[in-house]
């Protein structure tokens, strides 16, 4: 976006990072959060010292946008054997879970500990506190399918692989992200999983007004001020 050589450096010091931060066989994933030694830690009370199965698509991803971005494949390695463990660690539900213990690779939740205070490990999902992501949904053929692609030297549609500019959104495109706009200048969601949020008893609900998501909002302002750029 700038133009700027530092920038570039700065997420090439992050990218090599992720390769050192990755976990070792059988678990070649990211912990959560690591301390000096890059071992992985505790950090708030529901957050173990763990493989973490949301956080590790997150880093494949980081890596293989700057493996696009830097034609470097050294970022790319990392991914093949992640992607062979987290499908092995994909749960009967066809879920990821948050986080899979170390060394014996079981799943990990919390809930609520005596009188709703505090949480309490767990090996078992059916009680999990309501405050927190324990499963998530595996990305790992996109990620794959982006892996081949960079590999081979193939663009992958909404990367950024080289300097040239994005393809700037139509008016076709702005114009509907304007209509979806509700008198109050907001982007409300009521179809399917997007209309759903739990209540304060941790218990899913679909809320007359539907639900208002800060990523639609991003996405949007994003669109519209790409769109306002190309019309100066």
């Amino acid at each position: 976006m700038y133009q700027d050589p530092k920038y570039l450096e700065a997420a090439k010091r992050a990218g090599d990072f992720l390769l050192l931060a990755q976990l070792p066989q059988p678990q070649p994933a990211w912990a959560q959060q690591y301390d000096e030694n890059m071992q992985p830690v505790w950090s708030r009370a529901f957050e173990c010292p763990a493989v973490s199965g949301r956080e590790s698509q997150s880093m494949m991803w980081a890596l293989l946008r700057l493996a696009a971005v830097t034609g470097d494949k050294k970022y790319l390695q990392p991914i093949p054997p992640a992607v062979v463990y987290l499908r092995k660690s994909i749960l009967p539900s066809g879920k990821l879970a948050r986080f899979y213990e170390l060394e014996t690779n079981k799943p990990l939740y919390f809930k609520r500990g005596p009188g709703g205070k505090g949480h309490e490990l767990t090996y078992e999902d059916d009680r999990t506190a309501s405050n927190y992501g324990w499963l998530w949904d595996p990305e790992l053929d996109l990620i794959q399918a982006a892996w081949q692609r960079i590999h081979q030297g193939t663009p992958v549609p909404g990367f950024v692989q080289s300097k040239a500019a994005a393809k700037p959104p139509t008016d076709a495109e702005v114009a509907d992200i304007v209509a979806a706009l509700d008198s109050q200048g907001a982007w409300r969601e009521k179809d399917g999983d997007r209309g759903v949020m739990r209540d304060a008893n941790g218990k899913k609900t679909t809320p007359p007004g539907g639900v208002i998501y800060s990523e639609t909002f991003v996405k949007n302002v994003q669109t519209l001020s790409a769109w306002l750029g190309k019309q100066g």
